[in-house]
């Protein structure tokens, strides 16, 4: 199951259930299914995390009043395949007002899809819908030496904030190299397509577009970027 979709958006579901061990019988088998196979335990709650910490994880907390509502969480799996799979392993756990995996034209072409609830009736959809091209676009510089950390600060301030709020990106990230006499910092930023890339450098998306004081902090700073298509 790739929770990458997830990024910055979702750091943890938080659900409720009126008893944790009737609980278990359910969200053990369902959550292994997800890729969250480390569990932590305390009097009152559960916590399902994947190996990896800084992927979003899944808090189960008990409360014996509790009434489900009407709202659903949609976690998107990795193929049809990984939908077939995980709704399977649901419906053997117990799962309620199950609906076997399906096509869903009227949400998006290709959109395929299961419904169910756990035994406390929260509700769950397993679904895949294929994403469009993703264009990769890469830029790179040296920092003057000493002015690394707060560089990455400007950065994130102006930037990479510009890159996340601008619509049609897909994630950021700044990779930097702080050895003395190597001073780089790089930044990949993910996008749906061209147009989306000139929302936010301009018309002429090979260009760099830079800000006011990053000269103040740059060696021989590009005037050009690099695109790829990108395959995940």
């Amino acid at each position: 199951m790739n929770h990458g979709y997830l990024g910055p958006f979702c750091d943890h579901l938080d659900m409720r259930v009126r008893n944790l061990a009737q609980a278990r019988t359910f969200y053990d088998p369902f959550c292994a299914a997800l890729g969250l196979t480390t569990i932590d335990v305390g009097e009152e709650w559960i916590c399902y995390g994947a190996p990896d910490s800084t992927l979003p994880f899944l808090a189960i907390d008990a409360d014996p009043q509790f009434v489900a509502g009407h709202s659903r969480i949609a976690l998107r799996a990795s193929s049809n395949a990984d939908v077939d799979r995980i709704s399977e392993v649901a419906r053997v756990a117990g799962a309620g007002v199950y609906e076997p995996p399906q096509a869903c034209p009227e949400y998006t072409v290709g959109y395929y899809a299961s419904f169910f609830e756990d035994p406390d009736g929260n509700r769950y959809e397993i679904c895949y819908r294929p994403l469009g091209q993703t264009i990769a676009r890469l830029w790179r510089s040296r920092v003057k030496p000493g002015r690394m950390t707060e560089y990455l600060a400007y950065v994130g301030e102006t930037g990479l904030h510009d890159y996340l709020r601008t619509a049609g990106n897909r994630g950021a990230y700044m990779l930097s190299s702080a050895d003395p006499g190597a001073e780089s910092i790089i930044t990949l930023s993910f996008w749906d397509s061209f147009g989306s890339v000139a929302r936010f450098a301009g018309d002429d998306v090979k260009r760099a577009r830079y800000y006011p004081e990053d000269e103040d902090f740059l060696i021989d700073p590009p005037d050009v970027v690099e695109h790829f298509d990108t395959t995940f």
